[in-house]
């Protein structure tokens, strides 16, 4: 990430920032004591590192945004001379800070306490199950701090002054101070591994610092300065029993040499007075401290106490308590609001203290910003038994929601939570990460003569430039290689006729152009084996694409002679099972005559030859799609397509033809079942096509003459065109991409949907009907063809919202005194008139694009007669709720009523809380309330399905109820039925709750 630069509501005056440079010039600001805020300019939600991974690069170029957004508030609004830092990388480039140090001067902030990563290899050794750590000079340890010592060179620094450093490891209090006995010698704490590991890093590292006079110390510059000792107080409660003797003897002992019966020479290692090693005590002050936390008393407690010198680190919480449950300590809030006197507080007690005393060296708030994943910690990470136990992860909570289970108690019940310590809080806003100062004046008090208000700054967040300079270069490539790929395309699509590829398909085309010029016909005479279905009919067969009339006739009678084999031995099935039929119904009694067979009595009456009524029911079986297309085609209007192109007459009584067979010669019914079935075996995937098929066949029956007997009649089936869209399909059948085809189009690819509904639409050539929808459309078409249940459940959540705003479960300013459901006041009326030009917006913008998707998809169908071509009707209802949703979301916004609710508001509803707009209730809401009733009408009038989603066929009565046809007659009974369940469960349930 890179800079971009900082987007405020005012930029830091330059006279401003040369007064508060101008202290970085003192002599008397520089070396101890110091004032500061530890800073950590993290993103927005960035989780907090585990123990064992590498620091980061916090204070690099890559922050420099934040750098220049935050530093000129530090330290001239703060006013903090000193930053407390993270540890940083060791490795890189060394001046990768100088920003960073050179923003600290500028800004007035001329000392700086750094941090060495000790808590990364003490995790080291957890995770190795190591008691000691190496120490040799080549160990990572030695070569890490070795770099961190130059990497604190005062040249480095940029005129920043180190004024001390200190590690980011801590022990923890609360699990060491049970081990303090009444003195050093009858303490169990150096028998604990944690505390023996933490002693031997630390001791390590102050030998390095100062080994002694004969050897020279691998970090010059930090054996000049005092090393702080951190120790984080914040885990204990010092109202436990013996809590201040065990910690006075805990300081004691710590600061006492091992020589002098102490626990370590942590103390003991420096060069001169001022390099004297100093605690590092770590404050947390707990929600409402006034009852529970008395931090001047603790601090001037553990002050007398010691005998060395200290710097203090503090932070207080910008939390208040919810409305929902006053004594639930559990219910806080952020607090954004402007609260001097909570950081002030601080300061004024460690002053006190101070001045006491005279053994504090510096105060430093805790912390800069939000960080939302700290755990239950301080800001040091702890020595523990285990590593799962040092990460302290906080599995009840989150990065965005209050961490609740991970509060640690102080004082007497005093709740510390692991966020909100920040002097400002963040937020991010699209692209931006934002700080909010809880402060609007100094908090150090140094020259305090700005009263102007402090805003909300924000830094915009770009990405690196390098990495984005790199990115854009290997899209350029890509983006040439695809330009010029396309170029060739072209090129070769025109004119470029030296092209291999084109002088190839354009020889393969000629070569077939020539071939296919004459045109070779094969037929036959359809003679089966029974003489009463021999008619003298011929089926015939012609295509150009065959070589000879021989090889067309011995096409045609391969595939004739097999389906007349098999539509015989149907026949003869058919005639077995209607001699069965007639068989069960001479063996029946006289009384049961009116059976199932009543339907058959009818036709057996009047003819007894079962072969014919076998062929008229195999006719009926094979020729019902073929009636069914022809009813829909005739059904079509004058105005379309369809209905332009064929005689409704002739579909109607080619309809009627099959249906009502019982007149019609059996030779004649059995040539025109064989004649479809013949079309199926030639058009092969063609039987996934069956409008097409019976396109095909009914022309096939208008140029033979009709349906009507009129004698022998030869069939025409044109291969060709029996074939037109498997050709193309084998050629391209891509629906996403255009490719140019043998006719010299550039066609989308073709599949067995559009064959099937050039037939319906009765095209005479097979053509796209349909775009698939690719890429982005298919999340639109995902959302158009959803829009209502997804519109219902946005309705549901707009109800829940509304019924929110005065539950009171949110804040007070939010979610009370905003009135009933049904007198609704500030933020519900505000609501209301939001939600319904919401509404209006969505559906303005939701029929719009509905009708441009399906003007584009449908496109190559408009017009046409076709199930799911939408007609006039559907357009016209789609443009009236089109207008009807702008011209609602115009009303609307022209009768708006909109007022902010007072802050002041957040408890109270009387007085001046009072909403002026509920003197008119009606008269405030009537257009809103208007749109609502119009918007729940045409929503169920549009919506409101009137046809089934199936088709239904035409079987039977007995099978249409068995269908579900008629089902009120049975609706009794299954209520009955579910009634008597209803009360056998209900007296389960009161019959078995007295036993629990």
């Amino acid at each position: 990430m890179a800079a971009v630069g900082v987007a405020s509501d005012e930029a830091a005056p330059l006279q401003r920032r040369m007064q508060a440079s101008q202290r970085c010039t003192a002599e008397a600001a520089r070396g101890l004591p110091v004032l500061g805020v530890r800073y950590t300019p993290h993103l927005v939600g960035e989780p907090f590192p585990h123990p064992e991974s590498e620091p980061g690069g916090f204070y690099s170029n890559v922050f420099a945004h934040m750098h220049a957004r935050d530093l000129p508030l530090i330290g001239g609004r703060v006013g903090a001379d000193t930053l407390a830092l993270r540890p940083w990388p060791t490795d890189g480039s060394l001046n990768q800070r100088a920003g960073f140090f050179e923003e600290m001067i500028r800004s007035g902030i001329c000392k700086a306490i750094p941090s060495f990563n000790a808590a990364k290899y003490y995790a080291d050794m957890l995770r190795q199950g190591r008691d000691k750590l190496e120490t040799n000079p080549s160990s990572p340890l030695a070569v890490d701090f070795s770099r961190f010592g130059a990497t604190v060179d005062e040249g480095l620094l940029r005129g920043v002054e180190m004024v001390a450093w200190t590690v980011d490891l801590s022990l923890d209090l609360k699990t060491l101070l049970p081990l303090v006995g009444d003195e050093c010698a009858s303490s169990k704490i150096t028998q604990d591994k944690s505390f023996q590991k933490y002693i031997r890093i630390m001791t390590a590292i102050q030998r390095w610092v100062h080994p002694g006079a004969e050897t020279a110390s691998v970090a010059p510059a930090l054996a000049a300065k005092p090393f702080l000792l951190p120790l984080d107080i914040s885990r204990v409660s010092w109202y436990e029993p013996l809590f201040q003797r065990r910690l006075d003897t805990f300081l004691e002992c710590m600061s006492k040499d091992i020589m002098d019966g102490g626990w370590s020479t942590l103390f003991s290692y420096y060069t001169n007075q001022t390099a004297h090693t100093r605690w590092l005590f770590s404050f947390g002050e707990p929600v409402h401290k006034h009852s529970t936390y008395d931090f001047r008393s603790q601090l001037r407690n553990i002050t007398l106490a010691m005998t060395q010198r200290a710097v203090v680190l503090a932070g207080t919480q910008a939390l208040r308590r919810g409305s929902k449950n006053p004594i639930n300590a559990v219910n806080l809030h952020e607090d954004f609001g402007v609260d001097n006197f909570r950081y002030r507080r601080l300061f004024d007690d460690y002053t006190a203290v101070l001045n006491e005393t005279q053994r504090l060296d510096g105060f430093i708030y805790d912390e800069w910003m939000d960080d939302w994943d700290r755990g239950a910690r301080g800001p040091f990470f702890l020595t523990a038994e285990t590593l799962p136990d040092m990460r302290e992860p906080c599995y009840d909570g989150g990065r965005f929601s209050h961490d609740v289970e991970c509060s640690r108690v102080v004082g007497h019940n005093g709740h510390v939570y692991p966020e909100f310590f920040g002097l400002s809080a963040a937020s991010s806003q699209s692209m931006k990460h934002c700080v909010h100062p809880r402060f609007s004046e100094s908090i150090f008090g140094w020259e305090n003569v700005w009263n102007d208000r402090i805003p909300m700054n924000c830094a915009t967040m770009a990405p690196n430039f390098e990495w984005m300079s790199a990115a854009m270069a290997m899209l350029l490539g890509v983006l040439l290689i695809q330009v010029c790929s396309m170029c060739v395309r072209w090129g070769c699509r025109g004119g470029c006729r030296s092209c291999p590829r084109f002088r190839k398909s354009r020889d393969q085309e000629s070569s077939r152009g020539e071939e296919s010029t004459e045109l070779h016909v094969g037929y036959v005479t359809i003679r089966p084996e029974d003489k009463m279905l021999c008619g003298e009919h011929q089926i015939e067969l012609q295509s150009t694409r065959l070589r000879s009339n021989e090889e067309a006739g011995w096409w045609l009678w391969t595939h004739v002679s097999s389906q007349m084999v098999i539509l015989e031995k149907q026949l003869q099935r058919e005639v077995a099972a209607t001699r069965a039929l007639r068989g069960r119904k001479s063996e029946m009694p006289q009384t049961s005559k009116k059976s199932t067979m009543s339907n058959f009595e009818s036709e057996t009456s009047e003819e007894t030859d079962d072969l014919v009524i076998a062929t008229r029911v195999v006719h009926r079986r094979t020729m019902e799609g073929f009636a069914s297309w022809c009813i829909y085609v005739a059904q079509s209007p004058l105005r379309s397509f369809c209905g332009k192109g064929l005689d409704t007459t002739e579909l109607r009584a080619a309809a009627r033809a099959v249906e009502e067979n019982a007149e019609r010669p059996a030779a004649r019914l059995f040539v025109e079942a064989l004649l479809l079935r013949t079309m199926e075996s030639l058009g092969e995937q063609l039987l996934q096509c069956p409008e097409r098929l019976s396109f095909l066949l009914f022309n096939i029956f208008q140029e033979a003459g009709g349906l009507e007997d009129i004698g022998p009649v030869t069939f025409s089936i044109d291969l060709d065109r029996l074939h037109d869209g498997l050709v193309q399909m084998s050629l391209h059948s891509n629906p996403y991409a255009r490719k140019k085809m043998p006719s010299g189009k550039w066609e989308l690819g073709l599949n067995f949907d559009d064959i099937n509904e050039s037939g319906i639409q009765c095209r005479e050539v097979v053509s796209k009907t349909y775009k698939e929808p690719a890429s982005i459309f298919v999340i639109i078409d995902f959302f158009l063809c959803y829009r209502v249940p997804i519109m219902i459940k946005l309705y549901c959540l707009a109800i829940s919202g509304y019924i929110y705003l005065g539950s009171g479960w949110g804040d007070d300013i939010s979610t009370k005194h905003n009135g009933t459901l049904w007198s609704p006041k500030w933020l519900r009326i505000n609501y209301l008139q939001y939600i319904a030009m919401l509404d209006a917006a969505i559906w303005s913008f939701l029929e719009v694009l509905l009708i441009f998707y399906v003007a584009w998809q449908r496109g190559p169908s408009l017009g046409r007669h076709s199930p799911g071509i939408p007609g006039l009707k559907w357009l016209l209802e789609h443009l009236f709720n089109a207008a009807l949703s702008m011209m609602g979301y115009l009303w609307v916004y022209s009768a708006r009523s909109f007022l902010r609710k007072p802050w002041g508001c957040s408890h109270s509803d009387a007085g001046e809380c009072v909403d002026p707009r509920t003197a008119n209730l009606f008269g405030t809401l009537h257009v809103a309330l208007t749109y609502w009733v119009c918007r729940v009408v045409v929503f169920v009038l549009m919506h409101n399905k009137q046809v089934p989603i199936f088709l239904h066929g035409t079987p039977d009565s007995k099978s249409r109820k068995a269908a579900g046809h008629g089902f009120l007659k049975n609706w009794a009974l299954d209520a009955r039925v579910n009634f008597a369940w209803l009360c056998m469960l209900t007296c389960c349930v009161f019959a078995d709750l007295p036993a629990r």
